[in-house]
């Protein structure tokens, strides 16, 4: 577990750092596994992250009933971020990649998700 939150910070910050080196090194071939949890843990954070938000705003301006009712609503709209965020990564990146190829591009499917999207960066 511990393996997987370093190489999750590991990417995060190569990614927020430099961008242009790390799109630019990454590889266009090696599965989605690695990828997927990589969005996933994006997702999970920005879904805890929304819960969070909505009820404190919710608290703080109508009380804890308003925030428990915002609160359930929060939990709904973090299963919407998940579901939403797996199959928008797919069909996005099957929209980019026939984008891509009527503009001539002659990459794949795979490495459309791969690089554009999720690789997270493995340590040598």
């Amino acid at each position: 577990m511990n393996e997987m939150i370093d190489d999750f910070k590991d990417t995060w910050l190569k990614v927020m750092r430099s961008p242009d080196d790390f799109f630019a090194q990454m590889p266009t071939k090696g599965g989605y596994p690695d990828p997927v949890r990589f969005a996933a843990i994006n997702y999970l954070i920005a879904g805890i992250s929304l819960m969070i938000i909505q009820f404190a705003f919710q608290y703080m301006s109508g009380g804890m009933n308003i925030a428990l009712i915002s609160l359930a609503m929060g939990f709904v709209s973090f299963i919407g971020i998940l579901i939403i965020g797996f199959i928008g990564l797919f069909i996005g990146g099957g929209m980019l990649h026939i984008f891509f190829r009527v503009l001539g591009g002659t990459g794949t499917y795979e490495g459309m998700i791969y690089r554009h999207y999720l690789n997270p960066v493995k340590k040598s």
